[in-house]
């Protein structure tokens, strides 16, 4: 029998997860989100997910997986959803692969790769060497250190993404030489044995613009500010360091302006207009990565004028049972 699979992949704000609730609810598919912010407790405003009716109405795998403070990585979301994924095709049930994150999918469709294991001494001297300054300073500095040892590999990492950052020093560190160099030499490894359509996703440019200040806005109507102020009383209260995932899209904006100097921080409407355009650049890098990153083609379609289509597409694999 042919897999009931399939992935829809494209740019935060564009639709996914719209259309994924809309192929389940008619399909009876199941949905593994592929997205590296909802696989942690707390985050549940910000990063858009799925309501209580939302989960209660469609069974879905890769929400709320770990706290805040504990680390996940590209080769524990494969560990965690490859069981799942061979699950349903076992049982020739429909499964809908849905999210943004393109590191998450490629390890899963493509296969990971042997990096070295982590090594908290080096980890702890490269974070130490920045650990006076202030946050986006912190990140700025040990981007521009990654640019200067591996530009090729900067550039696929977002300035603000210091987990990645910090692991590229790491591993550099650990091996002498630079991570695209020790790539080029590897084959991936234990890639999914099944052919996952990829459907992509995306929107002309005012279209996404108009959809992420719409985003923004509900994030903030339906209390962002007050998850951001109870998740830093959380970890005040526990005298721990705030996490790398708070530092995302949208609480990292916003806990700059809790935080900042009451004369010089952001207000709540500067707040938002930054939030916005660090959803733009975000969303620009989501779809650089899927367009270069893969070795299995995506199907790309644009929204709104061929969601039939996709619909259509998605609806013949995940409705197939021969």
């Amino acid at each position: 029998m042919k897999p009931r699979l399939v992935a829809i992949v494209g740019s935060t704000a564009s639709g996914k997860s719209d259309l994924a609730m809309r192929l389940a609810r008619e399909t009876g598919a199941e949905i593994l989100s592929c997205d590296s912010l909802l696989v942690y407790k707390g985050l549940t405003i910000g990063t858009a997910k799925p309501s209580d009716d939302e989960l209660a109405e469609v069974r879905h795998h890769g929400v709320d997986l770990v706290e805040l403070d504990q680390p996940f990585t590209a080769g524990d979301y494969v560990r965690y959803a490859r069981p799942i994924v061979d699950k349903a095709v076992a049982e020739n049930r429909p499964l809908l692969i849905v999210g943004g994150t393109g590191f998450y999918l490629k390890a899963l469709v493509c296969g990971t790769w042997d990096a070295p294991p982590t090594n908290p001494g080096i980890r702890a001297k490269i974070e130490s060497e920045v650990a006076s300054l202030a946050p986006d300073e912190r990140a700025k500095t040990l981007h521009a250190r990654l640019v200067k040892l591996d530009p090729a590999y900067a550039a696929k990492l977002m300035v603000n993404d210091v987990y990645r950052v910090v692991r590229a020093l790491e591993i550099i560190e650990l091996s002498g030489e630079p991570v695209t160099s020790m790539l080029a030499k590897q084959c991936l490894q234990n890639p999914l044995p099944y052919e996952v359509p990829l459907l992509g996703i995306r929107r002309g440019s005012l279209d996404l613009d108009r959809r992420i200040v719409e985003r923004t806005n509900a994030m903030f109507s339906k209390g962002l500010v007050g998850e951001t102020k109870e998740l830093l009383r959380h970890f005040a209260g526990k005298g721990a360091a705030v996490p790398r995932p708070f530092f995302c899209v949208g609480y990292k904006e916003v806990m700059e302006h809790l935080e900042g100097d009451p004369e010089k921080r952001r207000t709540l409407p500067e707040t938002r207009e930054r939030i916005v355009i660090a959803t733009r650049q975000l969303a620009k890098k989501q779809l650089t990565f899927f367009k270069g990153q893969f070795t299995v083609p995506i199907e790309w379609y644009d929204l709104p004028d061929r969601q039939d289509a996709i619909m259509a597409r998605a609806r013949e694999v995940l409705n197939a049972e021969t």
